[in-house]
């Protein structure tokens, strides 16, 4: 399993964790697993940021996750040789394009 498969699983576990549309249901269990701690005072009172704070929270691990899961790894890759003599990766989605065009 390559590391862009793990870290995309990571955020998206986190996109869907801190997604607000969950919030309502999510953040009273928390704050009654809490109840009685200064955390879940504080928490109540501040409960606009948590809000604000998890849908930033969402959105970028949402951001990651779209831009790292679709991102093949080196071995996904061929080498090109280039006309000058230099080699560069070119994606397997682009070299059949290439040999077909």
């Amino acid at each position: 399993m390559s590391w862009n498969y793990m870290r995309s699983g990571m955020t998206a576990t986190l996109a869907v964790i801190s997604c607000p549309c969950h919030l309502p249901l999510v953040l009273p269990v928390v704050l009654s697993v809490l109840a009685g701690t200064p955390i879940a005072i504080w928490i109540t009172q501040h409960i606009g940021w948590i809000y604000g704070g998890t849908a930033i929270v969402f959105l970028v691990s949402l951001l990651l996750t779209l831009r790292w899961i679709g991102k093949p790894t080196a071995t996904e890759c061929k080498i090109a040789a280039q006309p000058d003599g230099t080699h560069s990766f070119v994606y397997p989605s682009i070299q059949s394009q290439i040999k077909e065009g």
